[in-house]
């Protein structure tokens, strides 16, 4: 029963995941127009460090996005295995969480201006830990998987 109720809240949380990610793709044009604008903009670059560049930006927010896609495939598909008892969708599920925490961490040291990326680690923080939570309730039931 435990397994079952970490599995739909897994379903559910990258499910989320995968449609934030998904919408964040289609609107990124309109994102990038308004950073142009906030980049032009010498307040925000003074008070809380510089911005990237568009490019950058870009760059870089297209690859959080396509890792969000990516890891929500892998946490889902490996808790369709995990709840049919095979271990295998432990170490999809785990190899995910690394993934986004790793990208998270990188994409913060570019997107995040000097004075804001305080806020950025809180939720990687937060994130890693709700990840870690969940990596040790799945490594509990391991036993149960073959």
């Amino acid at each position: 029963v435990f397994l079952t109720v970490l599995c739909i809240l897994t379903w559910v949380g990258s499910g989320l995941g995968f449609l934030g990610g998904l919408m964040s793709l289609t609107v990124l044009n309109g994102a990038s127009e308004t950073f142009a604008n906030l980049e032009r903009t010498s307040r925000v670059n003074t008070e809380f460090g510089t911005m990237p560049s568009l490019e950058e930006y870009i760059f870089w927010t297209n690859l959080q996005n396509i890792t969000a896609l990516l890891v929500a495939g892998l946490c889902i598909f490996g808790a369709i295995l995990m709840w049919q008892l095979k271990k295998t969708g432990f170490f999809l599920y785990l190899a995910g969480c690394v993934i986004s925490l790793v990208v998270s961490i990188m994409a913060i040291g570019v997107l995040m201006p000097s004075g804001l990326a305080g806020f950025g680690m809180i939720a990687v923080v937060i994130g890693g830990l709700i990840s870690a939570a969940f990596i040790i309730m799945y490594a509990v039931n391991l036993k149960h998987m073959k």
